[in-house]
């Protein structure tokens, strides 16, 4: 009753925290009647049916009913080409040298007035104000924008990681979505926007810039070739901590911020420090065992390897019991949470 009340009220990762808090109990514990507010350890009835019912509703809810809608029919998939969202004539009169601090103003604007903390995107109020066109008006003025004037590596980050989560909400909208990212084939690869000339597509922005030109994950080759003159834009260098600043458009991405230039360091440390610290990561003591995002599976080479996630999870984790288990145990199992591909709305 508390998750579906949490939800109808929009306090969706509330939700989600609780409802992974009701798995994992029986999980380590077995499916008694109650468990204990501080430990967790289960008393009264052993094998209680009402429990084993709560699990099975709350898995159905959670997972396996959200997990199965791209493959059910309900969703139908269109393939787009190369599509420029940023291609109209609507350009504001901003000289070339303030495009980009004109730019991240409108979208701290937009993260303002219609992105929550619990990470919800109000897609559809969005589309119709004046912020919406206001940021479509600096998109376009991008064409005339020159990226070597972004010079400093924070500059660079800051810019690229708001960017990247401004043309996928563009994106979403601009393509109709109502459900899933996933409706659109190609999505990340084939939405683009025209940045002084040259074509970006967010597949560009995380993988060849943001991860310094690193191989995408399931593919053989890195974003930017030898001779392609999007190479020249990479970061020198590689921080993880992005992964848990570039919002997919999805309920398993962290919630949509800004990152400012000057502080950017210690934003990426503090999206870092929630995203670990939320209900994205499980501790199952009694059997060694660990559940983490997928995050870490697809970009596990990000974190150096299986050794490298777990010093970064243990960098930012709060919890003493938590950061004890992963300082103490050998040898601990990983398994890693469903990632729910529905829309962030």
């Amino acid at each position: 009753m508390l998750v579906q009340g949490l939800r109808r009220y929009g306090f969706r990762q509330k939700a989600d925290s609780l409802a992974r808090d009701i798995l994992e109990l029986p999980m380590r514990f077995g499916f008694y009647e109650y468990f204990d507010s501080f430990d967790g350890r289960g008393y009264g009835s052993r094998d209680f049916s009402w429990t084993a019912s709560l699990f099975i509703d709350i898995a159905y809810e959670n997972y396996l009913k959200a997990g199965e809608k791209p493959f059910a029919g309900r969703i139908q998939k269109t393939l787009y080409r190369a599509r420029v969202l940023n291609s109209t004539d609507q350009k504001t009169d901003v000289p070339p040298e303030k495009i980009s601090q004109e730019m991240l103003s409108a979208i701290r604007e937009l993260r303002l007035h219609f992105y929550t903390t619990e990470g919800r995107v109000d897609y559809d109020e969005m589309k119709q104000s004046d912020e919406y066109r206001r940021y479509k008006s600096m998109a376009a003025s991008l064409r005339d924008f020159d990226l070597t004037l972004l010079k400093i590596e924070e500059e660079k980050k800051a810019f690229w990681i708001n960017l990247y989560n401004t043309i996928v909400v563009d994106a979403v909208i601009a393509s109709g979505i109502r459900e899933s990212v996933q409706e659109v084939l190609g999505f990340f690869a084939n939405m683009k926007y025209d940045i002084g000339g040259v074509l970006f597509s967010p597949d560009d922005i995380e993988h060849g810039i943001l991860r310094a030109n690193k191989m995408k994950p399931s593919r053989l080759w890195r974003q930017f070739g030898v001779m392609n003159p999007k190479k020249a834009y990479a970061l020198q260098s590689l921080d993880a901590r992005i992964h848990f600043a570039l919002v997919c458009g999805s309920r398993s991405c962290a919630p949509i911020k800004y990152y400012s230039p000057e502080t950017v360091d210690n934003e990426l440390a503090l999206a870092a420090k929630n995203f670990i610290n939320s209900s994205e990561f499980i501790v199952i003591h009694e059997e060694k065992r660990m559940l983490i995002s997928s995050i870490f599976k697809w970009y596990m080479s990000d974190f150096a390897g299986a050794a490298g996630v777990i010093d970064f999870i243990k960098k930012y984790i709060v919890d003493d019991d938590k950061r004890e288990f992963l300082e103490s145990v050998a040898d601990i199992k990983v398994d890693y949470l469903y990632y729910d591909w529905n829309l962030n709305k």
